[in-house]
């Protein structure tokens, strides 16, 4: 089932699925891409009938409303918790991979009483690295000027392994279309987003929801090292090495990113 939920002037279009009555899971995907980043896992765990799977596409992607306008992560949480509300979720699990990532932590730190646990996928808690900032102000500034077409390669080598464009040719080609669908208009202001973004590394201390990090052991968007300081900040957190893996795990690696997203929901929310 598909929904629409309007905080302000902005309209979140998002998936619901599985048990009515099933612990809310809420799932934030990437930075340029959409809820797709999370189709398997979200179809796997509805399936169940223990979860009530609630897939967001973030403003400025997918199917919801863009806008030139500048935003920033505290706009995307907000637009969470809209959704939330809409569906009736005081707490969820919250699922986020990159962009999502960021958005699920800043969730827990502001707004703790509705984060019940934490996935994080391939993220990030500090400020953009210095030396990549200028590159991706300039990818912001193109997209915004010039559409996709002419970042699909360098997007492409940065979000996926090479092992993934050898062993899954079709889905890699499906990616890059989906990359070239991607709307100029406001995929600067996304991207500035989460490039201008302030670190949250020395408040992760603060988090009390049971929190999984997930990194490829190829990720080059956030590299491991980026999960492994969230997992040593974060109290008790669990921290995987997904082999094989870029940056895209849960597209990369489904089945994998499927079982270790299971397993720890029916640790944590027991």
């Amino acid at each position: 089932m598909s929904c629409l939920v309007r905080p302000g002037s902005v309209t979140i279009d998002y998936d619901v699925s599985g048990a009515r009555d099933g612990f809310p899971v809420v799932f934030n995907h990437s930075l340029v891409w959409d809820r797709d980043n999370w189709a398997a896992q979200a179809a796997a765990l509805a399936a169940t009938g223990r979860w009530r799977c609630i897939n967001i596409d973030t403003r400025n992607h997918g199917r919801s409303s863009t806008s030139a306008e500048p935003v920033t992560l505290a706009d995307f949480c907000g637009d969470v918790l809209a959704v939330m509300d809409a569906e009736g979720a005081a707490k969820a699990a919250h699922v986020g991979l990159s962009m999502g990532g960021m958005i699920g932590m800043r969730l827990a730190l502001a707004h703790s009483e509705r984060v019940a646990a934490l996935a994080l996928f391939g993220t990030s808690a500090d400020a953009e690295d210095p030396l990549r900032a200028p590159q991706y102000e300039a990818m912001a500034e193109m997209l915004g000027s010039y559409g996709p077409a002419g970042l699909v390669e360098p997007v492409m080598s940065i979000f996926f392994a090479e092992r993934f464009r050898a062993e899954q040719p079709d889905a890699f080609a499906a990616y890059a279309e989906k990359f070239l669908a991607f709307s100029p208009n406001g995929a600067e202001a996304a991207l500035l987003a989460v490039t201008r973004r302030d670190s949250v590394l020395d408040r992760l201390a603060e988090v009390r929801a049971p929190t999984l990090v997930v990194v490829g052991e190829e990720d080059v968007a956030t590299p491991p090292a980026q999960s492994e300081a969230i997992a040593r900040a974060v109290p008790g957190a669990r921290l995987v090495r997904v082999a094989g893996s870029g940056h895209m795990v849960p597209v990369e690696r489904p089945a994998e990113a499927t079982q270790l997203l299971a397993d720890f929901l029916a640790e944590a929310l027991a």
